[in-house]
């Protein structure tokens, strides 16, 4: 079976710079690993927007 990619970007300044977590990348991959049943992999990036 073929493996999905999936591309995340979460914009924040203040993520990307380290000032707190980013928490919605997180929450992301976790709904995607509950809502898929087809293999996935899962690239991120933060973006300072």
């Amino acid at each position: 079976m073929n493996t999905l990619r999936i591309g995340l970007v979460s914009i924040s300044d203040r993520a990307s710079s380290g000032v707190y977590q980013d928490k919605g990348i997180p929450a992301l991959e976790e709904w995607l690993a509950s809502a898929l049943t087809t293999p996935f992999d899962v690239q991120t990036r933060p973006d300072p927007g």
